[in-house]
């Protein structure tokens, strides 16, 4: 056996890429996905991903719902330092599928 060198990557220079993808599916499912980008692409980076998706059905208490959202930041400094952070948001809201209203009441 001879080990085989790995080739260097070289990466592609970032870009301000933005989306929104938007959709619905049965039983009344929309989705909602966006990601913007804002910066230099040199000395900063910043990205906001939002993401929504939520279920309802015809049954009591069949409701669904995902609500996420994050900020995303870099900043490179004059001495060549790098600083990260994030923040972000998450709702979730589920309740059983199929539960009966009537065993809740007791």
């Amino acid at each position: 056996m001879r080990p085989v060198a790995l080739q260097a990557d070289s990466l592609a220079p970032w870009q301000t890429d933005n989306y929104i993808k938007v959709g619905v599916g049965n039983v009344h499912i929309p989705y909602i996905r966006t990601g913007f980008s804002f910066g230099d692409g040199k000395s900063s980076f910043f990205n906001i991903f939002a993401n929504q998706l939520s279920s309802k059905g015809s049954l009591p208490f069949q409701k669904n719902s995902l609500t996420d959202v994050k900020l995303m930041g870099t900043v490179k400094t004059a001495k060549n330092l790098e600083w990260n952070g994030s923040l972000g948001f998450k709702n979730d809201a589920y309740y059983l599928y199929g539960f009966q209203a009537r065993l809740a009441e007791v």
